[in-house]
């Protein structure tokens, strides 16, 4: 134990040395984070009204009936909380549709409302490219069958029921009561649409806003990239110093866990003294994060205390890579593949449910994707002591590998 305590001493005063340069790479990291979400949440207000769709009306406007119903929906129905309608000749929505400015425009051919005030409900010509099919494309297309559905059906009902009334004899004035009561019923039902289903926002991933997941992804990726700085402290070609301190009874356990605590203590305080600072040092990011918001100081303390046991894992993973390389310039293209691809692959570049299943799998086995998913359920609520005892036993595997190699490195010396 004395042997381990004094061996880990000496390397945590050699890790010291290259602190500066730690900290340095990862408060450039954070620095960029920051200005990215300050970014994004300036600019959250103005950019709102850019998500909406923009929707052209050009065509017959000579009809009062047709002007009410425009000024009606940009007034009062729940449509006006995405879509921009405004009216425009038919060549100059034909023009804003191919710079952009319009998702499409519906033309509204002559005498469209007089022929539906008798009953006959003409067809609208809808204009639009077929250049975005996505979501939007897909709302377009619901938008219009809903308003055929609503036009046609409404339409049928209410001259079904003057058929019947007069057909039993009921009086005009009754007739013409009882169709304004059903058209006032169904212009009601038309406008209250949107209480006809409850939203239930389930996050982006693992059960997270937007902020809370790009927070979990940062942290690993911070700790992947960051981990680069430390390569000439552990990734070494001539191993005949090991072999000599080993005959002084320095095992490869001792020299493998001493090197690797000093590694996770500098990796850790780094991390943890930028990120706390900038929690609370940045509104910004502090907004952005909302399962973060609200916390005072202790709390957040407590949040980032549970994150050790992901901070191991990612740290165990660096290690075992440099103890496989074998010189400063292999460790560093080692660090930073795995730190590309394993951090692509684990979804600390993309949302991970964007990936298909078979990625989703792999995620799941890799160490950078284990320790993200085990962030992300700690900031959603739903971890498990499965996950604390998973990362544990991953931890202890890397290390227990990293050991067999210093041994094997040993004998050959």
């Amino acid at each position: 134990m004395k042997r381990f305590v004094v061996y880990t001493h000496l390397q945590f005063k050699r890790a010291m040395h290259c602190l500066p340069f730690l900290f340095l790479s990862m408060l450039v990291l954070c620095l960029c984070l920051a200005l990215a979400v300050t970014a994004f949440t300036e600019n959250e207000a103005s950019s709102a009204d850019q998500q909406r769709i923009g929707i052209g009306i050009a065509g017959d406007f000579e009809s009062q009936y047709l002007g009410l119903g425009l000024s009606a929906l940009q007034s009062f129905d729940s449509s006006r909380f995405f879509l921009d309608i405004e009216k425009l000749d038919e060549e100059e929505a034909r023009n804003k549709l191919f710079d952009g400015e319009l998702a499409g425009y519906a033309v509204v051919p002559e005498g469209f409302v007089d022929e539906a005030m008798h009953g006959k409900v003409g067809k609208l010509r809808f204009v639009t490219t077929d250049a975005n099919v996505d979501l939007i494309h897909l709302l377009k297309q619901e938008v219009l069958t809903l308003i055929s559905c609503v036009l046609v059906e409404s339409q049928n009902g209410i001259y079904g029921m003057q058929d019947a009334l007069a057909a039993n004899g009921i009086s005009d004035k009754t007739v013409s009561d009882l169709t304004d009561e059903m058209a006032v019923e169904y212009m009601g039902l038309i406008l209250n649409r949107s209480n006809a289903l409850q939203l239930d926002v389930i996050g982006i991933s693992d059960g997270l806003s937007w902020g809370g997941y790009l927070f979990s992804a940062f942290c690993i990726l911070l700790l992947l990239l960051s981990g680069i700085v430390c390569c000439p402290l552990f990734a070494r070609q001539d191993h005949a110093l090991f072999k000599r301190i080993s005959a002084r009874q320095y095992h490869p356990a001792i020299q493998v866990m001493g090197e690797y605590l000093s590694f996770f203590l500098i990796m850790a305080s780094c991390l943890f003294l930028l990120v706390f600072l900038m929690l609370i040092g940045t509104d910004g990011i502090s907004q952005a994060i909302p399962e973060l918001a609200g916390q005072d100081v202790l709390s957040l303390l407590a949040i980032l205390v549970r994150f050790i046991p992901a901070i191991t894992l990612v740290t165990a993973m660096q290690y075992l890579l440099y103890e496989l390389s074998g010189s400063v310039v292999s460790g560093i293209l080692m660090q930073v593949v795995s730190a590309a691809i394993l951090g692509y692959v684990s979804g600390c570049f993309y949302p991970i449910s964007f990936f298909p299943k078979a990625i989703r799998l792999l995620s799941g086995v890799l160490p950078p994707g284990i320790a993200r998913g085990y962030i992300s359920s700690l900031l959603a609520g739903t971890s498990t002591p499965q996950q604390l005892l998973l990362l544990l036993i991953y931890t202890a595997i890397l290390l227990t590998l990293a050991g067999l190699i210093r041994y094997h490195h040993i004998q050959k010396a």
